[in-house]
């Protein structure tokens, strides 16, 4: 895991170090860098309200899921699964580490991991529900952020592996006894055990999502709540970080482009993002940043929006992890 960890760090560092470097060819030659700020007690208020609202309500999100399955889960473990899975995706490619981890929390805690898969894929539908209810206004109003190739192949590649999650899923959900039968004439027994086991799992997922719909509605609907503030809140405190740079912004151009971003770069290949969010970010803002600023901007919207959530989710990880071993070798 440690060795994981650093391969993850190190592959992050390098293509974020590669992503400075294209911005300051492409965007800073023959132009003074300019690293002043526009420092305003209440903006930096705001930007910090702003950044506690988005992870207090995606906390209060995961914890008003998981009650569809369990009361044992704490507003703590939320936390930590929320936080830790922020880590965890930063340091891993397509932003994955964090299913594991967050699988293991909920199971912990009495959730199977079919189930706890079950409720991460609500969770991404969630949130596919925000995109699909506010992007029709991007479309109408600011049709020309789709313009550039890039956002063009990334929606075509976000759209591919949407498909394709959903076909396994589904094919998962309605072939499951024929997969069962399929699998037991295996002759290897590790090979059929396996498979079995994951079948079983694949059966509690689709049980879980049954559950969702039925007496988890209630939860589900509450959670949609919570999930449409926090994304909200991350579209917007971008508008006060510019300010913080530039001075002034445009608060729904910045909006919609932290939109599209946030999507757009979910499940890039690279750890965190790392490359494709500064290049993306440096294309993007540099519609509202100066391109004397947009290294510094850049640099501190990854700070507020990326790193700094992971430094609190690597803390919270770190601090469980003693916790654990200590219960362990009291046990």
């Amino acid at each position: 895991m440690n060795s994981k960890i650093k391969k993850g760090i190190i592959i992050l560092l390098v293509s974020t170090i590669i992503a400075y470097a294209m911005i300051i060819i492409f965007f800073l030659q023959d132009i003074p860098n300019d690293i002043s700020l526009n420092i305003s007690l209440s903006n930096i208020f705001i930007i910090f309200l702003l950044f506690i609202g988005i992870y207090v309500f995606n906390v209060l999100r995961v914890y008003e899921l998981v009650k569809t399955f369990t009361d044992k889960f704490t507003l703590k473990d939320s936390f930590l699964f929320t936080m830790g899975g922020i880590f965890l995706g930063l340091i891993t490619p397509f932003q994955s580490g964090g299913i594991p981890f967050q699988v293991y929390l909920m199971n912990r805690r009495g959730v199977s991991p079919g189930e706890g898969t079950s409720l991460l894929f609500v969770r991404g539908i969630q949130s596919f529900i925000v995109f699909l209810i506010t992007v029709p206004f991007t479309f109408v109003f600011f049709s020309f952020l789709f313009d550039n190739r890039l956002v063009n192949a990334l929606f075509k590649y976000l759209l591919s592996f949407y498909l394709i999650v959903i076909v396994v899923i589904l094919i998962t959900i309605f072939l499951t006894e024929f997969l069962r039968r399929l699998f037991k004439r295996i002759k290897f027994k590790k090979v059929k055990n396996a498979a079995l086991k994951i079948l079983d799992e694949a059966e509690n997922f689709k049980n879980g999502m049954l559950v969702f719909f039925s007496k988890g509605k209630k939860h589900f609907i509450i959670s949609m709540l919570y999930a449409f503030i926090s994304l909200y809140l991350l579209f917007s405190i971008t508008h006060f970080l510019i300010l913080l740079v530039v001075g002034e912004s445009n608060f729904m151009l910045s909006f919609n482009i932290q939109l599209l971003l946030t999507y757009l770069l979910a499940f890039v290949p690279t750890p965190g993002s790392g490359g494709f969010a500064e290049g993306g970010g440096a294309l993007f803002y540099s519609l509202l940043v100066p391109k004397s600023k947009i290294l510094l901007y850049i640099f501190l919207w990854r700070i507020i929006t990326t790193y700094l959530p992971s430094l609190i989710g690597f803390i919270s990880i770190f601090n469980y992890s003693k916790s654990f071993m200590k219960s362990e070798k009291s046990s």
